[in-house]
């Protein structure tokens, strides 16, 4: 604690107001009650840290006063726990750190001064991390996303509260042996990283609940990743990983699975176990056939599989009651589809194959709001398509269809029509004057004069 006399007490105030006029005016008190100006700011402010970052910044902030302006402005972006203490615990009471639009190129050493730190977003210009980082035993996210740090440093492990790591788009290429000791660890972003195996030892982070390894060069996941018991979201989009442990299925608290463009080709059996899954994203994937059990998933709300090699869909479909996404554009080998999709009534966006028609009820959608039959066999507009009554977007794109049926006026809510690729010259009367209409460049011109009151795209 500093003991301050009845003049250094008044300049602290002005100070403290955090006014810029207010340190203009401080500075000139100092010089006339022949105070150290910059040694009291120093003090009370604990600047020191602050200004080895302040001189990263070329010709910039070159005195004490131009620094603290600047820091007073918030430039920084600073969320403050408690205000400015008389006995210079200013900046040690910082609780969330921003320097992403600095140019710092490296943390000070002492950044170990932070102790109450929880969040720190760091620039992108940023290269390394300082050792002592291991210091901040409060930190709950450390934010790297693309910046160009290599390596992470020994400390990292001694981040025991560590809830939030996002090495998204570094060049990082390993983990720590000793990930494990990161027992807090909700969340690991390793996307786009430079990753190309995962320690055994991360099936020992009891507490993460999302891993994200997409668009990394992953061939295989550790045996132990079975053993993440508390697992909510894994992505494993976009690598090399060819085949899934047969064990998948003890990810008992998996909501999201997501393999994307990935070179996955089959799915286990124990798929049939995950029953908290919500997400199931496969498309893009060699996959031929889905496993008798995913229609067993409940939970499911959300079922990708366009671009796949799948040749049929099963007529047990109808027991994903809960369903309300289901993906199937671009499948050339899927031919027909099952009766029952009229039992998936939570339904609200639907893409269908190249089938030669429809199923009969699919007008039991009634909550459907987005259907996709672009590139469908489809030679007649399917009336029942009218009884959609919660249609906002629908997609036409490709089908060989001449014309529009009078019935599609009851698609009041109806916000866009795409017909790029069709025959359709004429539009039926009744579409909502808001519904957005997208057509060929070439056909732009006929429409937009025979029908002005639309816009088309």
């Amino acid at each position: 604690m500093h003991n301050y006399t009845q003049e250094e007490e008044n300049i602290i105030s002005l100070l403290n107001s955090e006014e810029e006029a207010n340190i203009d005016l401080a500075e000139q008190l100092c010089k006339g009650q022949n105070i150290d100006f910059e040694e009291l700011v120093e003090v009370v402010f604990g600047l020191s840290f602050w200004s080895e970052l302040l001189k990263t910044r070329v010709g910039k902030h070159k005195t004490t006063k131009t620094r603290l302006k600047h820091l007073l402005k918030e430039d920084w972006q600073f969320t403050f726990k408690e205000k400015v203490k008389k006995d210079g615990t200013f900046f040690s009471d910082i609780v969330h750190l921003d320097l992403a639009y600095t140019n710092i190129k490296t943390l000070p050493e002492s950044i170990k001064s932070l102790i109450k730190l929880e969040t720190i977003k760091l620039p992108n210009t940023m290269r390394t991390l300082p050792e002592n980082i291991g210091a901040l035993q409060n930190l709950k996210e450390l934010e790297l996303r693309h910046r160009k740090i290599a390596v992470l440093p020994d400390s990292i492990i001694n981040l025991k509260s560590l809830e939030v790591l996002n090495l998204e788009g570094t060049n990082i290429k390993e983990l720590p042996q000793n990930i494990r000791k990161l027992n807090k660890l909700k969340a690991l972003n390793l996307e786009f990283t430079k990753i190309t195996t995962l320690p055994e030892e991360i099936g020992e982070l009891q507490s993460l609940k999302e891993l994200n390894v997409c668009r990394t060069r992953l061939k295989e996941l550790p045996q132990k990743i079975t053993e993440l018991h508390n697992l909510e979201v894994l992505d494993l989009s976009r690598t090399k990983i060819s085949k899934l442990d047969e064990n998948i299925g003890k990810l008992s608290a998996l909501k999201e699975l997501k393999m994307w463009d990935s070179k996955i080709k089959e799915l286990p059996t124990s798929i049939e176990q995950l029953n908290k899954l919500q997400k199931l994203s496969l498309s893009w994937t060699k996959i031929k056939k889905l496993p008798e059990g995913i229609y067993t998933l409940k939970k499911l709300r959300e079922l990708d599989c366009m671009g796949t090699a799948i040749v049929s869909i099963s007529k047990n479909i109808s027991n994903l009651t809960n369903l309300e996404k289901l993906k199937l554009g671009y499948n050339k080998k899927l031919k027909s589809f099952p009766i029952g999709l009229g039992k998936l009534t939570k339904l609200k966006e639907l893409d269908i194959p190249s089938i030669p028609e429809l199923p009969f009820d699919i007008g039991y959608l009634t909550k459907l709001t987005k259907l996709n039959l672009e590139g469908a066999q489809i030679t007649k507009f399917p009336q029942n398509i009218c009884t959609l009554i919660h249609l906002e977007d629908l997609d036409l794109s490709d089908l060989q269809i001449t014309e529009l049926p009078k019935e599609m006026s009851a698609l009041s809510k109806l916000k866009f029509l795409t017909l790029w690729g069709t025959k359709i010259t004429e539009l039926p009367l009744g579409l909502p004057p808001t519904c957005r209409i997208r057509v060929k460049d070439e056909l732009k011109v006929l429409f937009i004069k025979n029908y002005p009151q639309y816009t088309f795209e």
